[in-house]
């Protein structure tokens, strides 16, 4: 990735296969293998298993900023590890479709809702094990 002069935020984890870039201000150059992509402010590129996807935003600045996890057409699993990370928890997501995508805002102050938030519109049950573990499972 090369930065052109430039506000942006990044995202990757090597355990979703997933490497996101959000441009909020100037230019910035994604190289990801053979790939090579040039981003403006308001656009956005996913690597998700070395396939590029791309889109526009709306967002000024990144809504981590204040304390929200936003996603646009994002893969379960990016979603299941941002929660995981926040909150602080274990969701075991094995018995879950991993084509499911996931467009919307959560808070970082209420687990549950956050949960309802996701797994609700993507017709995904939940249940709490412990108060670290949560199982999901297909409706």
């Amino acid at each position: 990735m090369s930065v052109l002069g430039t506000q942006f935020n990044v995202d990757t984890n090597s355990k979703t296969s997933v490497f996101e870039v959000n441009c909020f201000e100037g230019v910035v150059r994604v190289d990801k293998g053979e790939t090579s992509e040039i981003i403006r402010k308001g656009e956005s590129v996913r690597f998700v298993n070395d396939k590029l996807e791309k889109w526009q935003f709306n967002e000024s600045a990144p809504l981590w900023i204040s304390k929200e996890s936003s996603f646009y057409n994002s893969p379960v699993k990016q979603v299941v590890k941002a929660l995981e990370n926040q909150y602080n928890v274990k969701i075991q997501s094995g018995k879950i479709n991993d084509s499911l995508r996931f467009t919307g805002v959560f808070m970082h102050d209420n687990l549950e809702k956050a949960l309802k938030i996701v797994f609700e519109s993507l017709e995904v049950d939940y249940e709490f094990l412990d108060e670290k573990i949560i199982k999901l499972k297909n409706k």
